[in-house]
């Protein structure tokens, strides 16, 4: 599905009606957050492109360290000695990585557009010089500091 609707971004192409609007009824399943409400009207730093990488894929990263130290707390809690607790164990650890699968598979799609959209640049023949396709403030030269930073 993301890669569906990464074609259709990145190519500039429009799918025929019905398609478009089955994509767009299956939107809800990209989990863009930031997409949804508009960043900058929090704060105006999160308005800047590098900043939107940076949080999006920063938040996953957070979320598993959160699943991982629940992980943690919970067998420490458990405890050792009896097959009950090993049981327990096993069921605890079972649990928590089907939970990190779930929001690696919830997120990747939308973390990895993000990434991708930052790199995506679009040429303007009237002046030569090529910009950020989703931040047309950033220009896409190796010497330009904003662009370096994605």
């Amino acid at each position: 599905f993301s890669i569906l609707t990464s074609i259709s971004w990145t190519m500039n192409i429009e799918f025929p009606y019905p398609f478009n609007q089955f994509l767009n009824f299956l939107a809800f399943i990209q989990l863009d957050f930031l997409d949804t409400i508009s960043a900058s009207c929090i704060d105006a730093t999160l308005g800047i492109y590098s900043n939107i990488v940076l949080i999006t894929s920063l938040i996953p990263v957070a979320l598993a360290v959160l699943i991982l130290l629940t992980y943690l707390v919970r067998v420490a809690v458990i405890g050792r000695g009896t097959p009950e607790k090993a049981t327990a164990r096993a069921e605890a650890s079972q649990q928590h990585a089907s939970a990190f699968l779930l929001l690696s598979y919830l997120v990747l799609p939308s973390v990895s557009m993000t990434q991708f959209r930052g790199l995506n640049c679009v040429e303007f023949e009237e002046s030569g010089h090529a910009y950020l396709r989703v931040d047309t403030s950033v220009w896409c030269d190796r010497e330009s500091d904003e662009y370096s930073t994605l």
